[in-house]
């Protein structure tokens, strides 16, 4: 599964306030991209440096995990973000309804200058 962020900005939604939304891509790898079937899109991620953490439980709180990684992890870290596609990694057999369930993100990140 692959998302990516996209921020609005006032100017362009002529409202006062920025609106963030997130597009969701299910992706499978593929090793060719000449011939993309009609109302399919290719996205290539470039080789990357990632910190990948680990999502137990439902979707439903993966806010939690979310401000965690932003509120906690990043600014303690050596880490910058970078403007680079994140993704997210669902394994065969997902089932949300599954309190054990693992998805895996993945934080396009550089070393501090």
């Amino acid at each position: 599964m692959y998302e990516s962020y996209e921020e609005h900005t006032a100017t362009e939604n002529a409202s006062d306030d920025a609106t963030v939304s997130f597009v969701y891509v299910c992706a499978a790898p593929v090793t060719d991209i000449s011939d993309v079937p009609e109302g399919m899109v290719a996205r290539e991620l470039p080789e990357q440096l990632y910190a990948k953490f680990i999502h137990r439980g439902p979707v439903a709180n993966l806010d939690q995990t979310l401000r965690y990684i932003w509120g906690t992890w990043l600014p303690k870290s050596d880490y910058d973000y970078i403007e680079k596609p994140d993704f997210e990694l669902y394994m065969p057999g997902f089932n949300d309804a599954d309190p054990d369930n693992e998805l895996y993100l993945h934080i396009p990140v550089q070393l501090k200058d």
